[in-house]
């Protein structure tokens, strides 16, 4: 029998998940979502899957909140397979739609809760890790980025606010970690956006206040080749010990091999 939502231990899950040293993630993911895949095939209660999702998304939040970065490959391996499960169907045959998107393809309030927690205050590798996680999630195959799974605007924001600010401004350091793990996971994609010139609706991928004259709008090879020299001015960072050297010189490795791939 199923567990209805109340009962359904989805932190559990991912918990076990990311312990198993070999997941078979089509397991997990199974178990992930059928609380949800039963209520939509048995249920006649057309506002309880929304429930379910918030539940289930805020859930993967928070484990990918605590997870350090390097450790979040079947995490991410998982939700993209959730986004490539076929659709549950109601009992009378049709699709379970919310918010106007499909269950599972469109992966319904999974982007609104990572929104939400975007603007949040973090003091410690919290918000390091969400932008790796995203950064992952984003370059998953294939590419173009599926757009459940397409953060790209989120990249552009945070290395806007430490790369493209006015040179004597002084990013934190945790603020250039969380900009360098966009280029150690998503460097590949980025650089393919760049090339492309994709492009976002009115100013949300607007420049920074260092280069406002600038008429940006989304990714390109200039605003690229920008970020890699503001890259090289953050790298007294390291010299003072206040930035992993490890991640600054993994970044900008990846910067340097996809620049060189073509």
């Amino acid at each position: 029998m199923a567990l209805d939502n109340e009962h359904a231990d989805y932190g559990s899950i991912l918990s076990r998940l990311l312990e198993d040293e070999n997941p078979n993630i089509s397991n997990y993911v199974q178990e992930f979502t059928q609380p949800l895949s039963y209520a939509i095939q048995h249920g006649d209660d057309d506002s309880s899957p929304e429930s379910y999702l918030w539940d289930m998304w805020n859930q993967v939040v928070s484990i990918a909140k605590r997870t350090p970065h390097a450790d979040q490959s079947s995490l991410v391996d998982a939700i993209a397979a959730i986004q490539k499960l076929p659709p549950p169907k109601k009992g009378n045959g049709t699709e379970c739609i919310v918010w106007s998107m499909r269950v599972w393809d469109d992966l319904p309030i999974f982007g609104a809760k990572m929104r939400e927690i975007w603007d949040e205050e973090y003091t410690n590798d919290a918000f390091v890790n969400l932008n790796a996680f995203a950064a992952r999630l984003t370059s998953h195959p294939p590419f173009p980025p599926v757009r459940a799974l397409d953060f790209s605007l989120y990249a552009i924001w945070k290395i806007r606010e430490v790369l493209e600010a006015p040179e004597r401004s002084q990013p934190t350091p945790r603020a250039v970690e969380e900009a360098n793990v966009w280029f150690i996971y998503a460097a590949e994609v980025l650089w393919k956006l760049s090339k492309d010139e994709k492009t976002f609706d009115g100013r949300m991928a607007r420049p920074g206040e260092g280069f406002k004259e600038r008429d940006w709008t989304g990714f390109s090879v200039e605003r690229w080749r920008i970020w890699s020299q503001r890259l090289e001015m953050v790298k007294g960072y390291v010299e003072e010990g206040r930035v992993d050297s490890e991640i600054m010189k993994k970044a900008r490795g990846k910067m340097r091999e996809v620049e060189e791939a073509g």
